[in-house]
């Protein structure tokens, strides 16, 4: 994490938020479909777990959470950014969509599967523990401790 601010995330993220126009980074998921191309990895990843209800920690505009939601599984965002969070609401209000830093955050519930995408699932890992979430698209799955002590695995 940031030594300036925790709440800005890590010196890495910043240096991305810094660097990249959020209408271009949103548009590029629309260019993707419009091209055929299947934006949705991560989620048709998630639904092969057949969950009822997903964690989306780091969910950034709400992607794939939204498409998780259309799909019918209960769904909410967690992410550190007010103006991705932002994005996210505007794009689908009927979710839950929570401001909170991974690392301390505690929902008071647990889901079937954890969505950890990115820098998001190294600080999900540790603190989560409790069911199954897809990170990056090799889809490779990684039992720990703390997932194996609630029933789940992390996948990253």
């Amino acid at each position: 994490m940031s030594d300036q601010d925790p709440t800005k995330g890590s010196d890495q993220w910043a240096t991305w938020r810094e660097r990249v126009d959020l209408d271009e980074y949103e548009q590029r998921w629309k260019k993707l479909a419009e091209s055929g191309q299947n934006p949705h990895g991560e989620a048709d990843f998630v639904c092969r777990f057949a969950p009822t209800s997903v964690l989306d920690a780091g969910c950034g505009m709400g992607r794939v959470a939204i498409e998780l939601a259309a799909r019918g599984i209960h769904t909410v965002g967690v992410d550190l950014d007010p103006d991705l969070l932002g994005r996210a609401r505007t794009l689908a209000p009927e979710l839950e969509w929570r401001r909170d830093d991974l690392a301390t955050f505690d929902l008071e519930r647990t889901f079937e599967v954890v969505v950890a995408p990115g820098d998001a699932a190294e600080v999900a890992r540790g603190h989560v523990g409790r069911g199954k979430g897809q990170g990056d698209q090799d889809q490779e799955s990684h039992r720990d401790d703390d997932a194996e002590a609630g029933g789940g695995e992390f996948a990253e």
